[in-house]
C-alpha cells in the first residue's frame, strides 16, 4: 500500500477530478466511512501482531501462528477497500498505525481471545453501519462492496466466538491451542 503525503493527495486527486468523474460518483460520508474502515482493519492488523507476539512469548506458536494469520487477514481487508476505492477514481489518504491500547496480561491466555471477539463484533457492526449508510445514498456499487464484506466479517465473529468457547472449556492451553488450531 503507498502512501502519499497530504499535498500530493491533493494534487493527485485534483488532476483526477479533472481527468476522470467517477471520482464524484461516491459521497464524502460514505469515503470517510471506507477510509475509517480501512484505519480500524490496519489497527487489528497491528492488535493481532500484538496477540501473536505475546502467544509466543509463553511458547504457545500455534496460537501465534493463528493472530500472525488473522493479522495478514485484517491487512487483505484494508487492501480490498482501498482497491475498491481506487476502482472507483478515489485517491486514498494515507495512514499512520494507530498504537494498540488493550494490554495484555501475564498469564491471562483468555483475555487476548476475548479482545479479538470485540474486535471482529465492532468491524462487523462498523460494516453494518456502512452499509445502512449505502443503502440511505443508493450506492449500489458500494453496497455490493460491503455485502461481501460483511458475509466474511460474520465468518470471522463466529470463529473468535467458538474459540472464546474452546478457552472456557479447559484450562490446558495447550489442549486449548490444539483445538484453535484446527479451526483454520
Amino acid at each position: 500500500m503507498r502512501i502519499y503525503s497530504k499535498a500530493e493527495d491533493e494534487q493527485l486527486t485534483e488532476e483526477i477530478k479533472n481527468e476522470n468523474s467517477k471520482i464524484e460518483d461516491v459521497k464524502a460520508d460514505i469515503l470517510s466511512a471506507l477510509e475509517n474502515q480501512i484505519n480500524s482493519e490496519l489497527y487489528n492488523a497491528n492488535l493481532y501482531n500484538y496477540m501473536s507476539n505475546f502467544y509466543s512469548y509463553f511458547g504457545l506458536e500455534g496460537l501465534s501462528e493463528f493472530f500472525k494469520n488473522h493479522a495478514k487477514e485484517e491487512l487483505d481487508h484494508a487492501e480490498l477497500i482501498e482497491n475498491f476505492l481506487k476502482a472507483r477514481g478515489y485517491r486514498l489518504n494515507s495512514y499512520s498505525m494507530i498504537p494498540v491500547k488493550e494490554v495484555m496480561e501475564d498469564g491471562n491466555f483468555k483475555k487476548p481471545l476475548e479482545i479479538f471477539q470485540k474486535a471482529e463484533n465492532e468491524t462487523t457492526e462498523a460494516f453494518y453501519k456502512l452499509h445502512a449508510q449505502d443503502e440511505k445514498e443508493n450506492d449500489l456499487l458500494d453496497i455490493d462492496f460491503i455485502y461481501t464484506m460483511i458475509r466474511e466479517q460474520l465468518e470471522e465473529m463466529e470463529l473468535a466466538r467458538t474459540v472464546n468457547q474452546i478457552a472456557k472449556l479447559s484450562t490446558d492451553w495447550l489442549a486449548i491451542q490444539d483445538a484453535i488450531v484446527h479451526l483454520q
